[in-house]
Protein backbone atom coordinates (compact mmCIF):
# COMPACT_ATOMS: atom_id res chain seq x y z
CA UNK A 1 0.00 0.00 0.00
CA UNK A 2 1.56 3.11 -1.71
CA UNK A 3 5.51 2.86 -0.43
CA UNK A 4 6.47 0.93 2.45
CA UNK A 5 8.31 -1.13 0.56
CA UNK A 6 9.57 0.84 -2.61
CA UNK A 7 12.84 2.55 -1.86
CA UNK A 8 12.88 6.25 -1.67
CA UNK A 9 13.03 8.07 -5.52
CA UNK A 10 16.84 8.34 -6.46
CA UNK A 11 16.98 12.24 -5.87
CA UNK A 12 15.40 12.17 -2.74
CA UNK A 13 17.65 9.61 -1.50
CA UNK A 14 20.85 11.40 -2.71
CA UNK A 15 19.89 14.90 -1.26
CA UNK A 16 18.60 12.89 2.17
CA UNK A 17 22.43 11.54 2.33
CA UNK A 18 24.07 15.09 1.21
CA UNK A 19 22.04 16.16 4.28
CA UNK A 20 19.37 18.42 3.08
CA UNK A 21 15.94 16.69 2.01
CA UNK A 22 14.00 18.44 -0.83
CA UNK A 23 11.35 20.71 0.63
CA UNK A 24 8.51 19.08 1.17
CA UNK A 25 9.83 15.53 1.81
CA UNK A 26 8.21 13.31 4.21
CA UNK A 27 10.16 9.67 4.63
CA UNK A 28 6.72 8.17 6.47
CA UNK A 29 4.96 10.18 3.03
CA UNK A 30 4.66 8.18 -0.36
CA UNK A 31 6.91 9.20 -3.06
CA UNK A 32 8.11 11.96 -1.23
CA UNK A 33 4.62 13.94 -0.90
CA UNK A 34 3.67 15.60 2.03
CA UNK A 35 0.20 14.73 3.47
CA UNK A 36 -1.67 17.18 5.96
CA UNK A 37 -1.98 15.53 9.60
CA UNK A 38 -5.46 14.61 9.37
CA UNK A 39 -4.80 12.82 5.89
CA UNK A 40 -1.41 10.92 7.17
CA UNK A 41 -2.82 9.80 10.16
CA UNK A 42 -6.12 8.53 7.85
CA UNK A 43 -3.39 6.99 5.48
CA UNK A 44 -1.58 5.21 8.41
CA UNK A 45 -4.95 3.77 10.09
CA UNK A 46 -5.99 2.62 6.43
CA UNK A 47 -2.81 1.17 6.37
CA UNK A 48 -2.96 -0.58 9.35
CA UNK A 49 -6.73 -1.97 9.03
CA UNK A 50 -5.65 -3.18 5.51
CA UNK A 51 -2.97 -5.39 7.22
CA UNK A 52 -5.59 -6.98 9.44
CA UNK A 53 -7.94 -7.66 6.51
CA UNK A 54 -10.18 -5.12 7.66
CA UNK A 55 -10.58 -3.95 4.12
CA UNK A 56 -13.99 -1.73 4.31
CA UNK A 57 -12.61 -0.32 7.27
CA UNK A 58 -9.56 0.69 5.39
CA UNK A 59 -11.24 2.17 2.21
CA UNK A 60 -13.38 4.19 4.47
CA UNK A 61 -10.22 5.46 6.14
CA UNK A 62 -8.49 6.33 2.80
CA UNK A 63 -11.48 7.92 1.69
CA UNK A 64 -11.74 10.50 4.91
CA UNK A 65 -7.47 10.81 3.83
CA UNK A 66 -8.76 11.58 0.00
CA UNK A 67 -11.09 14.60 1.63
CA UNK A 68 -8.24 16.02 3.83
CA UNK A 69 -5.39 15.54 1.09
CA UNK A 70 -7.20 15.91 -2.46
CA UNK A 71 -5.74 14.95 -5.45
CA UNK A 72 -3.05 12.83 -3.84
CA UNK A 73 -3.04 9.60 -6.51
CA UNK A 74 -1.51 7.36 -4.00
CA UNK A 75 -4.73 7.70 -1.56
CA UNK A 76 -6.91 6.99 -4.32
CA UNK A 77 -4.80 4.05 -5.75
CA UNK A 78 -4.75 2.26 -1.77
CA UNK A 79 -8.96 2.99 -1.24
CA UNK A 80 -8.59 0.85 -4.68
CA UNK A 81 -6.75 -1.76 -3.60
CA UNK A 82 -9.72 -1.95 -0.15
CA UNK A 83 -12.29 -2.36 -3.10
CA UNK A 84 -10.42 -4.73 -5.25
CA UNK A 85 -10.15 -7.04 -2.20
CA UNK A 86 -14.12 -6.40 -1.54
CA UNK A 87 -14.79 -7.33 -5.19
CA UNK A 88 -16.40 -4.05 -5.76
CA UNK A 89 -14.61 -3.73 -9.40
CA UNK A 90 -17.11 -0.81 -10.15
CA UNK A 91 -15.46 1.65 -7.44
CA UNK A 92 -12.13 0.35 -8.42
CA UNK A 93 -12.53 1.19 -11.81
CA UNK A 94 -13.38 4.69 -10.86
CA UNK A 95 -10.69 5.03 -8.22
CA UNK A 96 -8.11 4.11 -10.57
CA UNK A 97 -9.38 6.34 -13.36
CA UNK A 98 -9.55 8.89 -11.20
CA UNK A 99 -5.79 7.61 -9.59
CA UNK A 100 -4.78 7.81 -13.55
CA UNK A 101 -5.91 11.54 -13.99
CA UNK A 102 -3.84 12.28 -11.32
CA UNK A 103 -0.38 10.59 -12.32
CA UNK A 104 -1.28 8.90 -15.64
CA UNK A 105 2.00 7.04 -14.91
CA UNK A 106 0.92 4.83 -11.90
CA UNK A 107 1.45 1.37 -12.08
CA UNK A 108 -1.02 0.68 -10.16
CA UNK A 109 -3.51 2.23 -11.23
CA UNK A 110 -3.80 1.04 -14.85
CA UNK A 111 -3.39 -2.69 -13.40
CA UNK A 112 -6.10 -2.37 -11.26
CA UNK A 113 -8.25 -0.53 -13.81
CA UNK A 114 -6.90 -3.57 -16.09
CA UNK A 115 -7.98 -5.98 -13.02
CA UNK A 116 -11.79 -3.96 -12.85
CA UNK A 117 -11.83 -4.35 -16.70
CA UNK A 118 -11.38 -8.07 -16.97
CA UNK A 119 -13.80 -8.60 -13.62
CA UNK A 120 -16.29 -6.64 -15.94
CA UNK A 121 -16.01 -8.62 -18.93
CA UNK A 122 -14.69 -5.67 -20.45
CA UNK A 123 -10.94 -8.15 -22.17
CA UNK A 124 -9.95 -5.64 -24.57
CA UNK A 125 -9.95 -2.50 -22.56
CA UNK A 126 -8.69 -4.85 -19.47
CA UNK A 127 -5.52 -5.59 -21.69
CA UNK A 128 -4.49 -2.47 -22.99
CA UNK A 129 -5.07 -1.11 -19.47
CA UNK A 130 -2.32 -4.21 -18.51
CA UNK A 131 0.22 -3.86 -21.45
CA UNK A 132 0.17 0.00 -19.95
CA UNK A 133 1.39 -1.04 -16.70
CA UNK A 134 3.51 -3.57 -17.68
CA UNK A 135 5.48 -1.09 -19.98
CA UNK A 136 5.55 1.26 -16.83
CA UNK A 137 6.55 -1.22 -14.59
CA UNK A 138 10.01 -2.29 -16.05
CA UNK A 139 12.20 -0.68 -13.59
CA UNK A 140 13.53 -2.79 -10.64
CA UNK A 141 11.10 -1.64 -7.77
CA UNK A 142 7.85 -3.39 -9.19
CA UNK A 143 9.29 -6.78 -9.94
CA UNK A 144 6.70 -8.27 -7.13
CA UNK A 145 4.19 -6.41 -9.31
CA UNK A 146 5.09 -7.54 -12.69
CA UNK A 147 3.72 -11.37 -11.54
CA UNK A 148 0.22 -10.00 -10.47
CA UNK A 149 0.23 -7.81 -14.01
CA UNK A 150 1.37 -10.72 -15.88
CA UNK A 151 -0.88 -12.77 -14.83
CA UNK A 152 -4.23 -10.57 -15.00
CA UNK A 153 -2.95 -9.65 -18.57
CA UNK A 154 -2.98 -13.87 -19.75
CA UNK A 155 -6.24 -13.85 -18.09
CA UNK A 156 -7.31 -10.90 -20.24
CA UNK A 157 -5.97 -12.83 -23.28
CA UNK A 158 -7.32 -16.08 -22.77
CA UNK A 159 -10.96 -14.59 -21.97
CA UNK A 160 -10.11 -12.71 -25.71
CA UNK A 161 -9.51 -15.99 -26.93
CA UNK A 162 -12.20 -17.61 -25.83
CA UNK A 163 -14.85 -15.52 -26.84
CA UNK A 164 -13.14 -15.44 -30.58
CA UNK A 165 -13.29 -18.53 -30.22
CA UNK A 166 -17.31 -19.17 -29.67
CA UNK A 167 -18.03 -16.26 -32.57
CA UNK A 168 -16.04 -18.60 -34.73
CA UNK A 169 -17.87 -21.66 -33.50
CA UNK A 170 -21.10 -19.89 -33.72
CA UNK A 171 -20.07 -18.34 -37.66
CA UNK A 172 -19.40 -21.98 -38.57
CA UNK A 173 -23.06 -23.30 -36.81
CA UNK A 174 -25.07 -20.36 -39.05
CA UNK A 175 -22.41 -21.56 -41.93
CA UNK A 176 -23.53 -25.32 -41.74
CA UNK A 177 -27.11 -24.40 -41.20
CA UNK A 178 -27.42 -22.53 -44.26
CA UNK A 179 -25.75 -25.65 -46.07
CA UNK A 180 -28.01 -27.75 -45.10
CA UNK A 181 -31.73 -25.59 -45.94
CA UNK A 182 -29.82 -25.40 -49.37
Amino acid sequence: LGGGRDPPPVRALVLTRMGRPPPGFNPQGDNGIKLPPEAQRERDMGKALFSQGKWEEAAEAFSRAIVAAPGVHVLVTNRALCNQKLERWGEVERDAREAMSLNSSSVKAHYLLGKALLEGGKHKEAREALLKSLSLSSSPEFKSYRLSIEEALYMSRKCIWVKEQEEEEEKGEALRSDLVTL
